[in-house]
């Protein structure tokens, strides 16, 4: 396959994850429950750090804000690893799920993964060693040409694990692998490590444009705040003076809270994308038969990134291939009869108010939610 045609199939491919990546979150609103949890998370550790630091200068309950600054400054954002690890986990599967064409719900999936604890506590362990790791060499003073080269290899080994760490969590929730088991995962990943990049490049690009977008708010926020801090100076002691004008300094530590919150906000958003996106890539990469029909089409190009053979060679691999699709048509033959019955049962037994009951029982002969959907839309169709 030439270049061109290939980097023309990639862009298609990861264009169909992307828009499944935002689809995903509209057609189930099961999937903002972690992101929500995420969020109010990310409020209290915020919230805690502005009430220790407002404690310590608007009172004498030192113990108390000392014990709030502490815990804000290490507890809360160690626990957040595994928290984030955890309800990034719950998305996943809630998002495997919905791909498959099943209901997803929040209790449902926290339940599922419970058994899978020990390796998301393990996933958010490394993942706190590895990150504290990068940003201390990320804090060396490295200058120079040599500096450079190595705050480039830094950016690449922090993208890299972005990669492989957002990966792992479907490997983990969708066939609960351990962390020894994950290296043969990873070779399905290999021949879309560029169309990878490119999604997560088109996700981070997205939030950098909603940050960019909403950042004139920040701004006015920070004029209020500024305001409120000159107005406010001549009824407190804590001020500071700038070119001969006091201010308040109480509104700005607000307003630094704001600002803070506000991209903290904005990265539970970037993850919880980012989740989705990895969970779609990695079922149609392992598990394409699982995929719900209306959203195979897609998202299974992805299988097809490698070398293939020309349309004009007579290879095996074609004639198998003429096989397999000769087989797909014979199975899609025999799902469209089997919908077809479904559809005439339905028209047959159909009474007002009993839909679900129906579909249950349709469930449990062993058809598919799309299957059913189609037989029903089929059923009220047909005159």
């Amino acid at each position: 396959m030439g270049f061109w045609e290939q980097a023309k199939r990639q862009t298609k491919d990861t264009g169909g994850l992307l828009q499944t990546t935002y689809n995903v979150f509209w057609d189930d609103p099961d999937l903002f429950s972690p992101v929500i949890r995420l969020s109010i998370y990310e409020t209290i550790h915020y919230t805690a750090l502005l009430t220790g630091v407002l404690l310590l200068i608007l009172t004498e309950f030192y113990l108390a804000s000392g014990i709030i600054l502490a815990m804000s400054l290490t507890l809360i954002p160690l626990f957040k690893y595994y928290y984030r690890a955890f309800q990034k986990s719950v998305l996943s599967h809630e998002t495997y799920q919905v791909i498959c064409g099943e209901d997803a719900t929040y209790n449902g999936s926290k339940e599922t993964i419970k058994n899978r604890e020990g390796s998301i506590a393990l996933l958010a362990i490394v993942d706190v060693i590895i990150t504290k790791l990068l940003n201390s060499a990320d804090d060396e003073d490295n200058t120079g040409i040599a500096g450079f080269i190595l705050n480039l290899l830094i950016e690449a080994a922090e993208e890299v694990w972005d990669l492989l760490e957002n990966y792992v969590v479907p490997a983990i929730v969708v066939d609960d692998v351990s962390i020894t088991e994950i290296p043969s995962k990873l070779k399905g990943l290999k021949n879309n490590v560029p169309g990878t990049l490119t999604g997560v490049f088109g996700i981070d690009l997205g939030t950098s444009m909603l940050s960019n977008i909403l950042f004139p708010a920040v701004l006015i926020s920070w004029v209020f705040f500024i305001g409120v801090g000159v107005a406010t100076s001549p009824l407190t002691t804590h001020t500071f003076s700038v070119s001969g004008v006091n201010v308040a300094y109480i509104p700005l530590i607000i307003a630094v809270y704001t600002t803070i919150l506000f991209f903290g906000l904005v990265g539970v958003i970037t993850e919880s994308l980012k989740a989705t996106y990895f969970t779609a890539m990695y079922t149609a990469i392992q598990h394409p038969d699982t995929i719900e029909d209306s959203r195979r089409q897609g998202l299974t190009n992805y299988l097809s990134l490698g070398d293939s053979p020309s349309p004009t060679e007579n290879t095996p691999n074609q004639r198998t291939t003429e096989k397999d699709q000769a087989k797909r048509q014979t199975s899609q033959k025999q799902v469209s009869n089997n919908v077809k019955k479904l559809a005439k049962a339905f028209k047959k037994a159909r009474k007002p108010g009993n839909k679900k009951t129906l579909f249950k029982k349709a469930k449990r002969k062993g058809f598919s939610n799309e299957q059913i959907r189609q037989a029903w839309q089929l059923a009220n169709t047909d005159h």
